[in-house]
Parts: structure tokens; C-alpha cells; sequence
């Protein structure tokens, strides 16, 4: 039996705090890029932020409430693609991620047939293929999120394979380019030797 959704003057400034709370990181990311130049934006819609997006079917007169509009990402200059729409990027994809299974790195290569990387499981994992003429790979890059029992309580103690980490990727002209996965351990990871703590 389906639990009754609680009723809307209850949900709504639950949303509105998790809403400025996200914008307050988006913030953060944009002034980052601001600092370093970078204009080409784009945004992966994954499944939390469909989720946003299904609350406002439900409630057709909250429109500022998609995901496009409480996040800003149009007037900050972000370019956003449907959930799990690929980015191409040169012979690579990015997407959010589509499958959830014990080898999702393999389920991803062979329904997608190309070299491609997402995170939608929060878990590190590679897996390639070698072709006669080259080969194909998937990326599953963890996350970055707080991975504490107290921060996942919705968990209820289950335990996850889950991993932080991020991707260095360089990309040439011809399209090839090579993926460098960072791991961080308790906090701390290392970029070209040089060690990086917090």
C-alpha cells in the first residue's frame, strides 16, 4: 500500500531549503568557472533532478519549481540536456547514467557502443572493450557526496560500494583523449604528485 504524500504546506519549504542549498553549490561551481574562463557549460539532468521535474506534473501551477528554473541554469549559462542525453565530447559521452547492476561500467558499453562515462551509481568502476581497430571504454566516476551513515539515513545501515572521485580527461583535436580517475581516500588524493588534502 502506497504511503499519502504529505500535503504541500509541509513539502514546499522542505523543497525551497534544498533548492537555496543547491544554488548555493551551483554558485560556487560558476564562480569557479568564471575564474578560469571557461564559457561551454553544460548540465547532465539525472534522476533526482527528474524527480523535480515529476513533482511539478503533479503540481502544474508550480512551474518555477522544474529543474530548469530553480536552479537558473539559462540565465547562469549553462547548457542542459535531458536525462541520460548523450554529451559528446570528441569519441567520448557523458551522460548520468542509466543502469544500476553489479558490472554497470560493462551494461553501459554494450547498450550505448561507445566510449562513455557517468556516475549515477556513485561507485568506481572501468570497463573496456578492444575492437580490431581500436577500443571502447565506460567510466563510472563515484561522487563527491558526503558518505556518512548520519548523511544517508535513507540507507537504514545497508552498505554501499560507493567511492569519491573525479576524472582528469585530455582531448585532442582528433577526437581521442585519455581518462585519468582521481580517487580520494578519507579526504586526500594526489594530481601529478602533488598532494591534495581536505
Amino acid at each position: 500500500k502506497r504511503k499519502k504524500k504529505p500535503p504541500l504546506e509541509y513539502l514546499l519549504p522542505i523543497i525551497d531549503r534544498d533548492i537555496e542549498r543547491v544554488n548555493d553549490g551551483i554558485d560556487k561551481m560558476t564562480m569557479t568557472l568564471d575564474h578560469i574562463g571557461c564559457d561551454e557549460r553544460y548540465v547532465l539532468t539525472g534522476n533526482h533532478d527528474h524527480w523535480l521535474n515529476q513533482f511539478v506534473e503533479a503540481h502544474p501551477y508550480l512551474t518555477d519549481y522544474t529543474f530548469e528554473k530553480a536552479c537558473r541554469w539559462e540565465k547562469r549559462g549553462y547548457r542542459v540536456l535531458p536525462h541520460n542525453k548523450p554529451l559528446k565530447m570528441g569519441k567520448l559521452a557523458l551522460i548520468h547514467g542509466a543502469y544500476v547492476c553489479v558490472h554497470h561500467a560493462k551494461k553501459h558499453l554494450q547498450q550505448y557502443g561507445m566510449s562513455i562515462m557517468y556516475g549515477h551509481t556513485h561507485d568506481i568502476q572501468r570497463f573496456t572493450h578492444t575492437r580490431h581497430d581500436n577500443s571502447i571504454g565506460a567510466w563510472s566516476m563515484g561522487c563527491l557526496k558526503k558518505m556518512d551513515a548520519e548523511n544517508n539515513e535513507w540507507l537504514s545501515g545497508r552498505l554501499v560500494n560507493w567511492g569519491h572521485a573525479f576524472a582528469i580527461v585530455d582531448l585532442w583535436e582528433n577526437g581521442n583523449f585519455k581518462v585519468e580517475v582521481v580517487e580520494i581516500v578519507n579526504g586526500k588524493t594526489t594530481v601529478w604528485g602533488q598532494a591534495i588534502n581536505g
